[in-house]
């Protein structure tokens, strides 16, 4: 996972952005930066642990606001995930975490995608979505061979909306997480799926490419992800 992130940065890193138009920049936040209690106790981070964000690792997330009304979520992001989910309640069998599951019954803008859905009857996602039985469109994703770390749940939509921006997408696909093999890192909710494919976060955006803006060791200024509506040039 190492490598291919770092190739993926490499490759970006030669994108020429700057004649491009964004659709939305959103900042990233380190690993460590949700060990602070400010952070992990309040809904939204406050403007010390939003400017104070530095690399050390290849680990970076972001809070997303999710639902109507809106819940606030903390999402590794995965370049290799074809989709993007977080832990929802109830859950039968979660995995611990620090900050709430987000509360479907809450939202109203939440639904439970069926097998005869759409979206669970397209052919690439098949690996993900399997042989749809009874109701309910299921996934199953597998995040590292070696751990065998897996996460299992239900396909939904529901609202989402960004961080330091006015942009919101209504019937967004996304998965909603209620069990799990192996462990996954108690900080975050889940993961934003970046890979290449239908149900990525830049299609669903309309996005044409995205890049990462990755600061320096020791910078205090935030990294950023930013999607475009155009390719660059």
């Amino acid at each position: 996972m190492d490598n291919i992130f770092k190739l993926w940065f490499a490759l970006l890193t030669i994108i020429r952005v700057s004649e491009s138009t964004s659709i939305l920049s959103i900042p990233l936040y380190h690993r460590a930066i949700v060990k602070r209690e400010t952070v992990m106790e309040h809904d939204e981070p406050n403007a010390e642990a939003t400017t104070n964000i530095f690399p050390a690792d290849d680990v970076y997330a972001m809070f997303l606001g999710v639902g109507t009304p809106v819940q606030i979520v903390f999402l590794m992001i995965d370049i290799g995930s074809p989709i993007t989910w977080f832990q929802c309640g109830p859950c039968t069998h979660c995995y611990p975490m620090r900050r709430p599951l987000f509360n479907s019954p809450a939202s109203t803008s939440f639904r439970q995608l069926g097998c005869y859905d759409d979206t669970c009857l397209i052919p690439m996602m098949r690996g993900i979505f399997g042989n749809c039985k009874g109701w309910n469109c299921r996934y199953n994703v597998e995040y590292d061979m070696k751990s065998q770390s897996r996460s299992f749940g239900v396909m939904v939509i529901d609202t989402l909306n960004f961080e330091h921006s006015n942009v919101e997408v209504n019937d967004f696909v996304m998965g909603c997480g209620n069990s799990y093999e192996s462990p996954f890192k108690t900080q975050f909710s889940g993961v934003l799926g970046l890979e290449r494919g239908p149900l990525s976060i830049q299609n669903q955006l309309h996005s044409k490419a995205f890049s990462f803006c990755i600061v320096s060791l020791g910078s205090e200024k935030p990294s950023s992800l930013v999607f475009y509506e155009t390719l660059p040039k």
